[in-house]
């Protein structure tokens, strides 16, 4: 069965293939940089977004970009393979209190870790990480596959 790529994943690999050409990415003083990326998905359930998140989290090149993988549960079959990542549960409601405050947290957390791009897999993502990335002024690529 012959594999598609989205959008975003075409935008990732196209990226990491120039970076591949070009060596790593250099800052002012000429020292290497990885870009930090912050992968999102909802669920570690054995599902289609799902298998794509985990098949990137562990493809993508970690000599040249530092991933940071995070879901909104951590429950599912895919769980094992990605290993132990954040959890930002917002809870039973995408519009109550603790997703407010789990949009807080993320917006903390890459602050802190100084990530340079957001992605976000699919819908319940979308609406939770796009804010807390443009709250933290952080570029954001949403997804949804259906």
């Amino acid at each position: 069965m012959p594999s598609t790529l989205t959008l975003a994943e075409h935008f990732h690999l196209s990226h990491i293939a120039a970076s591949d050409r070009l060596g790593p990415p250099k800052d002012s003083a000429g020292s290497g940089v990885r870009p930090k990326v912050f992968l999102m998905t909802n669920t570690l359930e054995v599902g289609g977004s799902e298998r794509q998140f985990a098949t990137l989290v562990e493809s993508l090149n970690r000599e040249r970009l530092e991933v940071h993988p995070a879901c909104l549960r951590r429950i599912g079959g895919l769980a094992e393979r990605v290993g132990e990542i954040p959890e930002f549960s917002p809870g039973g409601r995408l519009l109550g209190v603790q997703a407010q405050r789990m949009q807080w947290a993320m917006v903390r957390r890459m602050r802190g870790e100084g990530i340079t791009v957001a992605h976000a897999f699919d819908f319940y993502t979308n609406l939770m990480l796009i804010p807390a990335a443009r709250m933290a002024g952080i570029p954001v690529i949403g997804s949804h596959r259906q």
